[in-house]
């Protein structure tokens, strides 16, 4: 299966953010991008890696991740 290439004009109405917002992103190498001549391209995985990466936890679920790492990092003794 192929996989969906945007273009910066269709990533930007995709992502629902202005042209400028994602030449600002290609500029500071905040999403990653191929080019094809001049022109930047996005996969649809590198656009879901930067939605996941600038994805917020709720308090609920970072309070839960802490636990979990803390928990790892400080086992019971056994007795």
């Amino acid at each position: 299966m192929t996989e969906k290439i945007y273009t910066m004009e269709s990533l930007a109405e995709y992502l629902g953010v202005t042209l400028r917002t994602i030449y600002g992103l290609t500029a500071s190498k905040r999403i990653a991008h191929f080019k094809v001549g001049r022109e930047n391209r996005f996969t649809q995985s590198m656009v879901d890696a930067y939605i996941k990466s600038t994805s917020v936890t709720t308090e609920a679920e970072d309070i839960r991740q802490r636990a979990i790492q803390y928990c790892a990092q400080h086992p019971l003794p056994v007795l």
